[in-house]
């Protein structure tokens, strides 16, 4: 992952990102019937995964879902295309990542 992210390979990063992820939720699997914290979590990045989301997981364990977009058309694109399918869904936003670290201002 951190070799890919380091090239700015968005591709390779994504998907380690993602495999990393589930790899992580797999020890729980007994507690939570799966590397996710729900069947609800489980089936949006399921589905993501379907639609060949790169860059997909759950943050911590959970229950915010997580993907990512090569740029932010696309990353609008699939917010829509998540708000048409997961009308419930608590929240949705699009953020650009950050890589300037911690500002304190005073």
């Amino acid at each position: 992952m951190i070799p890919a992210l380091k090239r700015a390979d968005f591709e390779s990063f994504a998907r380690s990102l993602a495999e990393f992820n589930r790899n992580a939720g797999e020890p729980f699997h007994l507690d939570q019937g799966g590397p996710y914290a729900s069947p609800a979590v489980a089936e949006l990045i399921d589905e993501l995964m379907k639609w060949n989301v790169r860059g997909v997981g759950q943050s911590s364990w959970g229950p915010t879902v997580f993907a990512f977009a090569p740029n932010e058309p696309e990353a609008e694109q699939l917010a829509a295309r998540l708000r048409m399918r997961f009308p419930n869904l608590a929240d949705l936003c699009v953020t650009a990542a950050d890589n300037q670290g911690v500002r304190v201002l005073s």
